[in-house]
């Protein structure tokens, strides 16, 4: 099982004076807002599908579609750093997804250290994906078109993604 987290791709970019998997303190503090002593990450397999989902649970709590990037990692990298993983219901609109969110709970600097260490093995080992803002809506519309979810509970930015999509993907099939 694997633990997936919302980043920034761009901030782990290799910096001087820090060889992978080490992490500067500049893009410890500015990637990993902690809330409560706690960091929201959902749990995936590494298949595609799994990935996608988690995406979308991800990108259904979004007040505005961006562009984002979704890094995984084993969940026994944390578990050995007795990082605690408690189970709570994430962030989502997505209901069937909810259960698939866990806190990383009770950290302190060592063990935010170590999360941090996850992720960077995680980047270098190319356990990452970028979802590009029409992926973002396309699996959005699939979501609506599946009953996951309604457009309608969507914030009025989303509903507009989403017909966008729609509209890409009506013309692109005509155009076959």
């Amino acid at each position: 099982m694997y633990l997936v987290r919302r980043i920034n791709l761009d901030r782990w970019e290799p910096v001087d004076g820090f060889p992978s998997p080490e992490v500067p303190a500049e893009l410890l503090f500015s990637e990993f807002r902690a809330k409560g002593n706690s960091l929201s990450l959902w749990t995936a397999t590494d298949d595609v599908q799994q990935l996608e989902e988690t995406a979308l649970a991800i990108v259904s709590a979004f007040s505005k579609l961006e562009t984002f990037d979704l890094v995984w990692f084993p969940q026994g990298d944390l578990q050995a750093a007795k990082v605690e993983l408690t189970h709570t219901d994430g962030h989502t609109r997505i209901e069937s997804l909810k259960k698939r969110h866990v806190d990383a709970a009770r950290l302190d600097a060592y063990r935010l250290a170590h999360v941090a260490h996850a992720v960077a093995t995680a980047v270098a080992a190319q356990r990452y994906r970028r979802f590009t803002k029409a992926e973002a809506a396309d699996l959005l519309l699939s979501a609506t078109e599946k009953g996951a979810v309604g457009a309608s509970s969507l914030p009025k930015d989303l509903q507009n993604e989403i017909e966008a999509a729609r509209e890409r993907r009506s013309t692109s099939t005509e155009g076959r």
